[in-house]
């Protein structure tokens, strides 16, 4: 009987952390202002470069294994670091679609609903890459597959651009 209780109250604590990594902490909704200072920058270009299988490849042929190793670790580091920042970007744009959400106008609400969706998505997305790039450095073999992340964030970036004029309007 104790068993039964103590894994229900574990899994109960599990969908909690769960809900909370995914939708962030409730706050009332800032304006815009506020959540634009809150995004982070982050360099497509150098994240593409970074999950590129063909970098990886590149390096493998070019590279010594301690030297291979050396630059391995670093560009994970760096990898976690775009993927937090990914984390964090789309858990701002979740409470800046809230917002656009309930904005009396029809299509800003609608496109509000839709950055929500896609914001969901790049967060949930952004935290598996994490937890396999962790898995990663404990189980070298698990593969990194990141693609999924830049292309939800890319389709993110676009939707925050419709979306914006009528944010910063106060819609």
């Amino acid at each position: 009987m104790n068993y039964v209780v103590i894994v229900g109250v574990l899994v109960l604590m599990v969908i909690a952390a769960a809900w909370l990594g995914v939708m962030g902490t409730r706050r009332r909704p800032a304006s815009w202002e506020v959540l634009e200072r809150r995004l982070v920058p982050v360099d497509i270009d150098c994240f593409r470069n970074l999950i590129d299988p063909r970098q990886e490849q590149f390096l493998r042929m070019r590279l010594n294994r301690a030297q291979l190793r050396r630059v391995q670790r670093a560009r994970r580091g760096a990898t976690i670091h775009y993927l937090r920042c990914i984390a964090h970007n789309a858990a701002v744009l979740i409470q800046a679609g809230e917002a656009a959400r309930s904005s009396p106008d029809a299509a800003v609400a609608r496109s509000g609903a839709e950055l929500v969706s896609t914001a969901i998505s790049a967060r949930l997305y952004s935290l598996a890459a994490l937890a396999r790039l962790y898995a990663g450095n404990i189980f070298p073999g698990v593969p990194l597959s990141c693609g999924d992340v830049l292309e939800i964030y890319e389709k993110l970036s676009r939707g925050l651009l419709r979306i914006t004029p009528a944010l910063r309007l106060g819609a």
